[in-house]
């Protein structure tokens, strides 16, 4: 079964998450914070990440920043769920290597669809 880990600090979202995610058939790990976050990252080996911007302390973009700078975490899909609605922000979140960016709130039906189309892109 395929792990996603959700890094998100809002906990009725992080419980959305996880309820859409385990009912399509995923294993879903949820962590609250940027520090857990960074930790679970390369404990739980996930198959994907899914990563909320504003977070309390170092914030998602850290995290990617850190995930991507190791080579442990580099090749993990982040698909970015975030209310930060900047193209600015977008674009440079994509040259650092985010497989997708969700604005809050999104559409149940393309975060499923962006997860399955990710994890099918990075299967080995």
């Amino acid at each position: 079964m395929q792990r996603i880990l959700i890094i998100e600090d809002e906990y009725d979202a992080a419980k959305m998450l996880r309820k859409r995610v385990e009912d399509s058939g995923y294993e879903a790990i949820v962590v609250y914070d940027s520090d857990s976050g960074s930790r679970a990252v390369k404990s739980e080996a996930p198959d994907l990440v899914l990563l909320d911007l504003m977070l309390p302390a170092k914030g998602g973009d850290t995290v990617l920043a850190e995930m991507k700078n190791d080579p442990e975490t580099q090749n993990i899909p982040v698909i970015i769920i975030t209310g930060v609605i900047d193209d600015r922000v977008k674009e440079t979140l994509f040259k650092m290597g985010v497989s997708g960016y969700l604005e809050k709130p999104y559409d149940p039906e393309e975060l499923l669809s962006s997860i399955k189309n990710t994890l099918k892109k990075t299967e080995k």
